[in-house]
C-alpha cells in the first residue's frame, strides 16, 4: 500500500498496476510455491525491488511460506540493436513522413535521438518545451534543455497548438497539459495504446533505444549523457562499461563491409552531434 500511494503521488494510478498475477494465476497468497515466485520474477525482471519487499512482509505476517525468497535483480545488457543505418532511416521517417500520427513522429524521434522510454514521453509536459531567444526549440527532459532539431522543435510546436486548439475540455489551470493528452486533457495516453501504435506503424522502441543509447555512450563521457539525457549515473556508466566490452565486438565484423556506392555516414555524424553539449557550458543538446 505504501507504494501505492507513492506511484498515485507520482502520478495517475493506471487500472493495469492493479492487476495482480496471483489473480490471473489462480494463486492464493498462502499457496505461493517458490518455483511460483520464480516464474514470477523471470517473467517481470523490473519488479524485484517492489516484490522483495513484498515478500518479506507478507513473511512477517504469516501470510505466505516463510521459506520463501526473492533474488536480488541482476541488470541484463541488452542484445537487441538496429543497424545504424535503419535507425538513421527510421529518424528520417519520424521527422518526414507526415503520413505517421505526428504522436508516433514524435516518440519515435525523442526514442531514437535521446534514448528515452515511452515510459518517460507519454508524462511529458507542455511546459518541458520552450523557446530560446535564439529562436530555438528546447526541451527539458530533467533538469536542463536539450537543443531539438529544427524538424523536431515544429512537431511539438504542432502538437502543443493543436491540443489546445482541439480540446473542448480545458486542464486543470495549475496543472500544466500533457505534450500527448488523452481526449481528456487533464490525462496522457495509455502506455500500450503508444506501443500499440509503434509497432503497428513498424517503429521499434526497445531496440532504437538501444542503439541510440550505446552511440550516446561511445561518443560521450557518461557523466554528460546522464546529465543530458536525464539518467542515473551509475546506469551511465553501466551502459558505457557494456559498450567498451561487447558493442566493439558486435561492430567489427561490419568493418569489413564494404559500403554500397554512394553510400554517406553523415546520418551517423549528424545523430553524435545531436546528443553533443554545448560549449560554453550554458545549454546543452544538438549542434543542428
Amino acid at each position: 500500500m505504501r507504494d501505492t500511494r507513492r506511484r498515485a503521488a507520482r502520478g495517475p494510478y493506471s487500472p493495469r498496476a492493479a492487476d495482480a498475477w496471483l489473480d490471473h494465476e489462480d494463486l492464493g497468497l498462502a499457496e505461493l510455491a517458490q518455483a511460483d515466485l520464480d516464474r514470477y520474477l523471470t517473467e517481470h525482471p523490473t519488479k524485484h525491488r517492489s516484490t522483495r519487499a513484498f515478500i518479506r512482509w507478507a513473511i512477517s505476517r504469516r501470510l505466505t511460506d516463510k521459506h520463501l525468497t526473492a533474488a536480488a535483480p541482476r541488470w541484463t545488457f541488452p542484445s537487441d540493436f538496429l543497424d545504424t543505418d535503419e535507425l538513421d532511416a527510421q529518424l528520417s521517417r519520424c521527422l518526414n513522413d507526415t503520413g505517421l500520427p505526428r504522436e508516433v513522429r514524435i516518440a519515435g524521434a525523442l526514442s531514437r535521438l535521446y534514448a528515452l522510454s515511452l515510459t518517460r514521453i507519454v508524462p511529458l509536459t507542455a511546459d518541458r518545451y520552450t523557446q530560446g531567444a535564439d529562436g530555438h526549440g528546447y526541451l527539458t527532459l530533467k533538469r536542463n534543455p536539450v537543443l531539438l532539431p529544427p524538424k523536431l522543435a515544429r512537431l511539438i510546436q504542432e502538437q502543443i497548438t493543436g491540443a489546445i486548439g482541439t480540446s473542448m475540455i480545458s486542464p486543470h489551470p495549475e496543472s500544466p497539459p500533457f505534450l500527448m493528452p488523452d481526449r481528456v486533457p487533464s490525462r496522457h495516453p495509455s502506455l500500450n495504446w503508444l506501443y500499440a501504435q509503434m509497432r503497428e506503424h513498424g517503429l521499434p522502441v526497445r531496440q532504437a533505444r538501444n542503439t541510440a543509447m550505446i552511440e550516446a555512450v561511445t561518443r560521450l563521457p557518461p557523466t554528460v549523457v546522464a546529465d543530458l539525457l536525464g539518467i542515473h549515473l551509475g546506469t551511465a556508466d553501466s551502459w558505457a562499461r557494456y559498450a567498451n566490452a561487447s558493442w566493439a565486438a558486435y561492430r567489427a565484423p561490419r568493418q569489413h563491409i564494404a559500403p554500397s556506392p554512394g553510400h554517406d555516414r553523415r546520418p551517423t555524424i549528424r545523430r553524435a552531434r545531436l546528443c553533443g553539449r554545448a560549449q560554453g557550458g550554458e545549454r546543452q543538446g544538438p549542434a543542428g
